[in-house]
């Protein structure tokens, strides 16, 4: 547990600039499952030399927004250095920094013999301008905790999509994990972070995933040590399965165009839907907790929600592949 010791020496300086009230989550989370799928084509960051502690910088090859901040970079690095920690990185002095991983362990490449790299970290682009995906994958990694012959492997990917800036980390197969020798934190950490100072070690907001994997929750840490104490997932991803996160921005930006009603907003007993077309209804909490899911007919009809607490609510439309969000308060 190399990086483990780290962090608890930058415990008293380590901090966020937190909120007493709690806040929007940053993303729209969605769990979908989907045949893992490795790259064929692919450029190598390694290039066959194995590694640890990774210090790669990955041209995404379009500007890609994140939280609010356009960037063309990824860094490998973080908090921990762990080799699947990642910076969204652009080349300008004061320009914000946000860290994200799809899954915060230790990863190694896990070659026994020091010479020949056993696994590869690789990346892609594909698609038209306008509407390209960016690929980056993690194939066959070891794990640096469980040490020599690093029999315990896995592999995941990460996408990133040009236009509408969702996020998908996709999981692949994995291989004899035990959790309790791969892992630093309580459970495996899948976390997103907002204004990061590698300088200063401080960090505005962080997000992550807790809970059952096939059905987790979006939660907020107020404060680095919340994240410590954390349960994090309980365990890492089952094979196929796929976190997508849409912004809440676009999503809410698209709803505008489409001609479907939610009132009255804010809502104390219930709240109407007027529909188009016949669609799949979902309610989440501002924690990601989904409340309510329901088929509803074209026109016009009701959803209770006098048993809700009161506060920030997100509801989902979803018909066929085209899926869209409305904020709701009820109070």
């Amino acid at each position: 547990m190399k990086k483990i010791l780290l962090v608890l020496l930058l415990l008293n300086s380590y901090f966020l600039v937190a909120q007493n009230e709690p806040t929007e989550p940053f993303f729209f989370f969605l769990v979908d499952n989907q045949p893992y799928e490795p790259l064929v084509n692919s450029i190598s960051l390694n290039d066959g030399i194995p590694y640890d502690d990774p210090d790669f910088i990955v041209p995404i090859g379009f500007d890609f927004n994140y939280l609010g901040d356009d960037y063309d970079s990824l860094v490998f690095g973080g908090i921990d250095g762990y080799g699947a920690e990642l910076v969204f990185f652009k080349s300008i002095p004061g320009y914000p920094m946000h860290l994200i991983s799809p899954y915060m362990m230790d990863v190694i490449d896990g070659g026994a013999d020091g010479t020949e790299a056993l696994s590869d970290v690789r990346y892609w682009l594909e698609g038209d301008p306008g509407n390209r995906t960016f690929f980056l994958e993690w194939s066959n990694v070891g794990f640096f905790n469980e040490d020599e012959p690093y029999s315990m492997r896995m592999n995941f990917m990460m996408r990133l999509f040009e236009g509408s800036n969702a996020i998908e980390f996709h999981y692949g197969q994995r291989n004899d994990l035990d959790h309790d020798v791969i892992t630093d934190y309580d459970g495996v950490p899948v976390v997103f972070t907002k204004n990061v100072d590698q300088n200063e070690m401080s960090l505005e907001k962080m997000q992550g995933l807790s809970g059952n994997p096939a059905d987790p929750t979006l939660l907020e840490y107020p404060t680095f040590p919340d994240f410590l104490m954390a349960t994090h997932l309980t365990e890492t991803p089952a094979e196929n399965t796929v976190y997508r996160f849409n912004p809440y921005s676009v999503n809410v930006e698209e709803s505008t165009k489409e001609e479907w009603k939610v009132y009255p907003n804010p809502a104390r007993d219930q709240v109407f839907v007027e529909l188009q077309e016949a669609s799949f209804i979902t309610l989440w909490n501002a924690t990601g907790e989904k409340v309510y899911d329901q088929m509803h007919p074209a026109g016009f009809s009701p959803i209770q929600v006098i048993n809700f607490s009161e506060g920030l609510y997100f509801l989902k439309k979803q018909n066929g592949e085209k899926e869209l969000v409305k904020k709701l308060i009820i109070n």
